[in-house]
């Protein structure tokens, strides 16, 4: 921009409203825009994979704790514990969780949400 605006050159190569300057800036733009947007699409997968990671852990914890529920629950039975059978929240979280059933129904709000 100093050498086409300045008195140095008789030929100026790009002059005042620099025509091949925008085209050098909007060219850098538009690779500029086009790997931001594939660092965001790179990062989105990543994303989905870790929550589907958490998604798998959390489903595995909750499977083992059902477990160990049940387990206390026999254990109170064996002793003669009787709270234990009576304990209505209790009995709900020892039975064994339905994984399949909870995928469609967060596929029904997903999609739900969505539209």
């Amino acid at each position: 921009m100093l050498l086409n605006t300045g008195d140095r050159l008789q030929h100026k190569f790009d002059p005042y409203p620099f025509p091949m300057l925008g085209l050098v800036v909007a060219c850098e733009a538009v690779l500029l825009s086009t790997v931001v947007l594939i660092e965001q699409n790179w990062m989105n997968r990543r994303d989905e994979r870790r929550e589907h990671l958490h998604l798998q852990v959390n489903l595995l914890a909750e499977q083992e704790i059902t477990k160990v529920l049940y387990l206390q629950r026999l254990i109170c039975k064996r002793l003669g514990i009787t709270e234990a059978e009576r304990d209505p929240e209790l009995l709900e979280l020892s039975r064994e969780t339905a994984v399949e059933q909870l995928a469609e129904e967060l596929g029904n709000v997903l999609n739900a949400d969505q539209s």
